[in-house]
């Protein structure tokens, strides 16, 4: 991308707790949820993790290039 700036918008079970890259997002009812990341030069990791009260973790990774024009 040659945004700085990237939306993550995603759907998880509701009664999670939802982390991306350590930061607590909050979910909506629906399990829906969004946040906006400032991205760095480069290659940018994005980790999403996901976990019920009383369930296992489940983890996300996604990799982000920016370039610059």
């Amino acid at each position: 991308t040659t945004s700085r700036e990237i939306a993550v918008i995603g759907r998880s079970n509701p009664e999670v707790e939802l982390k991306i890259n350590n930061k607590v997002i909050f979910v909506d009812k629906d399990g829906s949820f969004k946040t906006s990341l400032d991205l760095q030069k480069g290659l940018n990791l994005i980790k999403i993790t996901a976990k019920k009260k009383y369930g296992r973790e489940r983890e996300v990774e996604v990799r982000v290039l920016l370039k610059e024009e």
